[in-house]
């Protein structure tokens, strides 16, 4: 009888560790591939909003790629929602908590963290935009 129980505790146990591993490792590494490679098929077209500025007042644009929806009605607010979403998939990478030493993961993260980079420099010259113009006025 005791040895049937300690078979059950073992079993339990082991399956307690295969649901935290999947947990805390294989999750957040499914959700930062899937965000980064949103994030990255989303820049040509995220870029041709945020590179000329525009301004729809009563309308707003909707992005919808996989499960995300980007919806924006300017230049800023594009700029916002396509940093937005790089920066949950950055989150999710630094949720991953061990170094996964994948090439493809390193890459991914690369090029966020260059797209988050030229979306910084767009905000600053949006900024200053902005400024000169109320300087003008």
């Amino acid at each position: 009888m005791f040895l049937h129980q300690f078979m059950w505790a073992v079993i339990l146990f082991v399956l307690f560790l295969i649901g935290y591993f999947l947990l805390r490792v294989f999750y957040p590494l499914w959700r930062f591939l899937e965000q980064a490679t949103t994030a990255i098929e989303l820049y040509d077209i995220m870029m041709t909003f945020i590179r000329k500025e525009f301004d729809t007042q009563n309308e707003q644009i909707q992005v919808k790629h996989r499960r995300y929806l980007l919806a924006f009605s300017n230049t800023s607010e594009a700029c916002l929602a396509y940093s937005d979403l790089i920066n949950q998939a950055l989150k999710a990478y630094s949720r991953i908590g061990f170094s996964y030493d994948d090439p493809e993961i390193d890459t991914k993260k690369r090029e966020l963290e260059k797209i988050l980079a030229e979306l910084q420099k767009r905000k600053e010259q949006l900024e200053n935009n902005t400024r000169k113009d109320e300087l003008k006025t």
